[in-house]
């Protein structure tokens, strides 16, 4: 469904910020707004759905200039004095702020799909004069940087705080966190080396797949033990880390014999436990 229309938004080439200014009304700014919204989560929809399944994405990044969403709350956008329209009170922050940042994060997703999982046999490596590995060891280290970056810039509201008394600002802070270490564990798992293998980069994989992990569940657990979110964001985070929990103990009783699983497996029943309250409402989980 959102290929087809995303199809329809490139026909209209509303996903271009120059065409959708044109076809709206100059002074419409509200008009602007939801339709930048509704942009935007095709976009997201797009951008996730190409990470999750490798499939190739309907507009590609370079493909869309919208501008961000402004930092106004909904209550703000009207006035009875149209001069104290779209001003949000100092000192309150926004609830659109997560949707920015969050639509930051998505991009480092899918610039790290472009340049570590495509499929084309395109090989930039050989046009720079380097080796597929030196390649993969730049772009990593430039995707871990970009991610801190991303990471340090996050709103004071934002940042994780189990114990925030502000219920929205808690899910929208444990979806940030979730998919940020969830991006993580997507960057590295595929350079975890097999038994015997030496590593495919200078970098320690299963450790930081396992540490990112292990963040994942605890606060998703955090979060859902305070509220339920319908949404099914959590269900891909939540499985990646069971299953790279699950590697972790695996290796860990080859290499070393006093190797003690019980505190990941401990995670890997509390992913369970997670994903068992989305079983009525979400078929996928019973696979």
């Amino acid at each position: 469904m959102s290929a087809i229309v995303n199809k329809i938004v490139q026909e209209r080439r509303a996903h271009r910020h120059a065409t959708l200014d044109a076809r709206l009304d100059p002074g419409s700014k509200m008009e602007a707004e939801l339709w930048k919204r509704m942009l935007w989560t095709l976009l997201m929809i797009d951008m996730k759905v190409s990470m999750i399944f490798g499939s190739p994405r309907g507009i590609p990044t370079y493909g869309f200039d919208l501008e961000h969403l402004i930092k106004y709350d909904d209550e703000y956008w009207e006035h009875d004095d149209p001069s104290q329209a779209f001003i949000q009170p100092p000192g309150k922050p926004s609830s659109i702020a997560y949707w920015n940042h969050y639509v930051k994060l998505v991009k480092i997703t899918t610039f790290a799909h472009d340049v570590l999982f495509s499929e084309h046999d395109w090989q930039p490596w050989k046009r720079m004069g380097i080796s597929s590995h030196t390649w993969k060891q730049k772009a990593v280290i430039e995707i871990d940087s970009d991610l801190n970056k991303w990471v340090e810039s996050i709103p004071d509201h934002l940042r994780w705080d189990p114990h925030t008394q502000n219920e929205i600002f808690l899910a929208q802070s444990s979806v940030l966190y979730t998919t940020y270490y969830w991006l993580q564990i997507q960057i590295h798992r595929r350079f975890i080396p097999r038994p015997g293998q030496k590593p495919l980069l200078s970098f320690p994989s299963l450790a930081i797949c396992s540490n990112a992990a292990r963040a994942c569940v605890h606060i998703a657990e955090s979060c859902l033990k305070r509220i339920f979110i319908t949404h099914p964001h959590f269900l891909i985070p939540l499985s990646s880390s069971a299953i790279v929990l699950a590697v972790n103990i695996w290796r860990g009783k080859r290499v070393d014999s006093n190797f003690n699983p019980q505190n990941d497996l401990l995670d890997i029943h509390r992913c369970i436990t997670l994903l068992r309250l989305y079983e009525s409402r979400y078929e996928a989980v019973l696979k």
